[in-house]
């Protein structure tokens, strides 16, 4: 397992205050670093992390450097990047998401009406064909009587044969 230190470890090897630790480890992970912590939720510190305060103590000594900008060169160096950053840069894939879900339920709202429409048009059409299966299926015989039931265009029919 890799040797970890706790606060008042890093502090001696790294030859400052137990407080000045602190200090930068909080600077860091503001910035997104994040450091190990125990079960118990103390800091523990990597071999790597005692670099990476040795390293912003060289890079702060020099002129016109000050601890917040060798932070975040340190952490650039590192490959990680602010969180603000980060939102920086997936902020134009988020619009253009947006963007798309918005063109989806547009294109799903005309969808819905047409269907609706389409709906409409299918009952319409379904009481027709019950009206006219009504009508085509009405009985031969007349109810009173039970006597076939004869159309006028029959009777005409018949009498004009009878005519001739």
């Amino acid at each position: 397992m890799d040797q970890s230190y706790n606060v008042n470890e890093a502090a001696k090897v790294v030859g400052v205050t137990p407080s000045t630790i602190k200090k930068y480890y909080l600077m860091f992970e503001k910035d997104g670093y994040k450091f190990r912590r125990t079960t118990q939720g103390q800091l523990s510190f990597t071999i790597n992390d005692v670099v990476l305060f040795k390293n912003l103590i060289q890079m702060k000594n020099e002129p016109g450097v000050v601890v917040s900008k060798a932070v975040k060169q340190l952490l650039k160096e590192k490959g990680i990047h602010n969180p603000i950053d980060i939102e920086a840069y997936f902020k134009p894939l988020i619009t253009e998401l947006r963007e798309g879900v918005l063109e989806h339920k547009l294109l799903l709202e005309k969808q819905q009406k047409k269907l609706n429409m389409i709906e409409q048009q299918n009952k319409l059409i379904l009481q027709l064909i019950t009206k006219e299966q009504r009508n085509n299926h009405k009985p031969a015989v007349d109810n009173k009587d039970h006597k076939p039931v004869v159309s006028l265009k029959e009777k005409e029919l018949n009498l004009s044969i009878t005519l001739k």
